[in-house]
């Protein structure tokens, strides 16, 4: 939901009845019209981005009861979540593939990017690398983005802000509890020094024994324990954060692991044994320097280091059909190490133009991959593939007339495996009147073959080419609405066809978002969002799997006792999609409810979930390496958070 009040503005509670009345209706507008900074890499008005942007505070995700990034994104207009137990997928404008590890989005933090050089997957769950307490606000940024971010800003990019030393400004303590034997502590201290130092420490863990007993009917026989999984969708995370900085220089650093069982018995595995495991490691270290040099020149460099590890244990039953069970535990090992630098500039040249410029480099030093088995060993694969990448960046915005900006993107890429890629953006957007602005966007975006699946194979990168308009209005009794319509069409499509990747045909879709949001002096805040999409295979026209038609959202925060007590109500409404074997799961809507406390008691805070209120039953589409083509999603699940400031 877009926030009111950019960097600089006070907060909604701060604006009193009497003040808001004698404003004008421009400062009205500065007061409402919050900032981006993911969209062209400066701080700018969303009305003046090149993109349609969405913005997810720290407020709300607090008083909608959010857990993970991958909640967070579920509300946002035009996006949706599949998950298989394992990991949490997105899907984007009608594009959301089970198999894909969310490599067609770029997932930054703090302007770091976190997609690993070996899926180039961006974790969004419980698996991810950033603790959802640390969240100041989120940027969804939708369109291609590779005029300025390169490789994985294909159909978006998402900017995770996190909050700063002086948000936190002491120690704050968090612990919750849920169902299914959900736990969960948090532990952040955060200060500003008299000398200028800033220092932010996180720590939090998190163990779920996750749902006793699950039924998969694919697995219905005495064998395999007539289909139950038992005691096998545990859940385990430790995430860690820090960031230093002092002056121009900030260095951020976060680590997290994930341990996670797996019950669904992927791969052909023995079902029910709970021995089917998922480990995934990421840490990354940003040290970053930031130079206002005057009013008109900023110049920014960074450094970084960054490591993801996967493994996964697969058991299998190596005796012939019939006979006793062998047991046999396989072992994927995969290991991606890189590091890589940045300059950037952004330069204010005369009264109308803004240019930023820049040049990265990037190396991954280690992009090891292994499959084997334990006892008696036998190696599958084996890979280690180091490679290398680097860019060149400009973008100028031209200010035409006090109500026309033009903007213009350009990047080269050159890999050392597939060679030179070359992207461009353009956007005209105008504004006839002060509350109303026209946005007409192009872009193209690319995707390289990833370490994973270039592993057998040279492939092409993929490509995509979007068009959009984009009417952003202003309303009376403080509405904003919002809508867009598309086109986009890709090429170079990377699938898995019979266990190899490759470059086959492409995908055309179009589609129209509607959006109207307020926040009003009461406290009360809403939001509506709708998207019709419709995206197909060029080949055959058949619309793609795990591809809603329509998406419907809504959410609503209430104060119940002036500013300290509050409902927020979630709906989401997804139509019916396709799995993998053409099986229509049918149309569902989701209710969460979150009642919450700021402060009632001094330094404390209570918060109450209740998620899926209605204990709705319904299935998402699976990865085609599950035997099932779809698994239900948990029911009623409720969550109880106390949170102390000291």
């Amino acid at each position: 939901m877009p926030a009111w009040g950019g960097e600089d503005a006070p907060a909604p509670d701060e604006i009193r009845p009497t003040r808001a009345m004698s404003l004008s209706l421009d400062q009205l507008l500065e007061v409402q019209v919050d900032k981006v900074y993911g969209a062209s890499r400066y701080e700018q008005r969303i009305t003046e981005a090149p993109s349609s942007v969405s913005v997810v505070t720290r407020d709300e995700i607090e008083k909608q009861g959010h857990r993970t990034l991958a909640e967070v994104l579920k509300g946002v207009r035009g996006l949706y979540i599949t998950t298989d137990r394992v990991y949490s997928y997105l899907g984007i404008r009608g594009f959301g593939r089970p198999s894909d590890y969310n490599s067609r989005v770029l997932v930054l933090i703090d302007g770091h990017r976190v997609n690993d050089n070996i899926f180039d997957g961006a974790l969004l769950g419980t698996e991810s690398v950033v603790d959802v307490g640390n969240i100041e606000r989120v940027e969804v940024v939708r369109g291609p983005s590779s005029s300025l971010y390169g490789d994985n800003a294909f159909f978006g990019v998402i900017n995770v802000i996190t909050r700063s030393g002086a948000a936190v400004n002491g120690l704050e303590v968090t612990a919750w509890v849920g169902g299914n034997d959900s736990y969960k502590g948090r532990l952040s201290y955060g200060r500003v020094f008299t000398n200028g130092l800033e220092l932010l420490l996180s720590g939090s863990w998190y163990e779920s024994a996750g749902e006793r007993r699950l039924y998969y009917r694919e697995f219905d026989d005495v064998a395999s324990n007539n289909g139950v999984a038992r005691n096998s969708d545990a859940d385990q995370a430790y995430k860690a954060s820090a960031r230093l900085g002092y002056g121009d220089f900030t260095l951020n650093g976060s680590w997290s692991r994930r341990t996670k069982q797996i019950p669904t018995a992927s791969f052909e595995t023995l079902f029910n044994s709970g021995r089917e495991v998922a480990v995934d490691e990421y840490a990354y270290a940003d040290l970053k320097f930031q130079h206002t040099v005057n009013e008109r020149l900023e110049l920014m460099a960074r450094a970084y280091y960054d490591f993801y590890s996967f493994e996964g244990e697969y058991p299998y039953n190596s005796a012939a059909p019939g006979n006793p069970i062998i047991r046999v535990l396989n072992k994927n090992q995969d290991r991606g190490e890189w590091a890589g630098t940045e300059f950037q500039t952004t330069a204010q040249l005369g009264g109308r133009i803004k240019a930023v410029g820049g040049v990265s480099f990037r190396g991954d030093l280690r992009q090891y991959q292994t499959s084997y088995d334990v006892n008696p060993r036998t190696v599958y694969q084996r890979a280690d593939t180091p490679s290398w990448n680097m860019g060149f960046y400009g973008q100028v915005e031209v200010t035409v007339l006090s109500n026309l900006l033009v903007s213009g993107g350009l990047r080269y890429d050159y890999y050392d495996t597939f060679g030179g890629t070359l992207n461009p953006r353009l956007s005209v957007i105008y504004s006839p009147w002060r509350s109303s602005t026209l946005k007409l966007l192009y872009g193209q975006a690319y995707r390289a073959p990833n370490s994973f699946e270039s592993y057998q194979a040279s492939l092409d990168p993929e490509s995509v080419r979007t068009y959009e308009l984009v009417w952003e209005q202003q309303l009376p009794a403080h509405l904003r609405f919002t809508s867009a319509a598309y086109r986009y069409e890709v090429q170079h499509l990377i699938s898995d066809i019979a266990g190899s990747f490759q470059n086959v045909g492409g995908v055309s879709a179009h589609g129209v978002e509607l959006e109207l949001d307020g926040r009003w002096e009461s406290g009360v805040t809403a939001r509506a969002s709708y998207a019709l999409q419709r995206a197909e295979d060029d080949r055959t026209h058949q619309e793609l799997s795990n591809s809603p038609r329509h998406l419907g959202k809504g959410s609503l925060s209430v104060p119940l006792y002036v500013d300290k007590v509050f409902a927020g109500l979630e709906l989401q409404y997804y139509s019916s999609v396709g799995s993998r074997s053409g099986r229509d799961l049918g149309d569902y809507v989701v209710a969460n409810l979150t009642l919450s406390t700021r402060e009632l008691v001094r330094g404390v805070s209570l918060s109450a979930s209740v998620y899926n209120l209605f204990d709705t039953r319904f299935r998402q589409p699976v990865p085609a390496s599950h035997l099932q083509d779809s698994v239900a999603q948990p029911g009623r699940e409720f969550r109880v958070k106390l949170t102390y400031r000291f």
